[in-house]
């Protein structure tokens, strides 16, 4: 009995730690350049992976603007971010 009661414990303590390992996701982003507040200039698409637990990687990868200068003129870059489980753009069912 005091075999599987520590049995049980080191099963529950490793669970846990694999849980809150870092693990390696993808951060896909969908980059447009918009200038006069409407047209879009050039489209882009970005993926870069990131290093961590899955809760980190969730609050780095989330969507946000940037400005630039396109062709001298005042443009905004926006960054339509998520996670996805794989390094390749794949389309899932629920996107059909």
């Amino acid at each position: 009995m005091k075999h599987t009661l520590t049995f049980s414990a080191l099963i529950v303590l490793l669970m846990v730690a694999f849980a809150s390992c870092k693990k390696t996701y993808y951060c896909h982003c969908d980059v447009k350049t918009v200038v006069n507040v409407k047209d879009t200039v050039k489209s882009d698409y970005q993926v870069h992976s990131i290093k961590a637990t899955e809760d980190d990687a969730k609050a780095e990868c989330k969507p946000y603007e940037t400005e630039e200068d396109y062709l001298g003129r005042y443009a905004v870059d926006y960054h339509n971010c998520e996670i996805k489980d794989t390094e390749h753009n794949e389309i899932t069912e629920e996107e059909k």
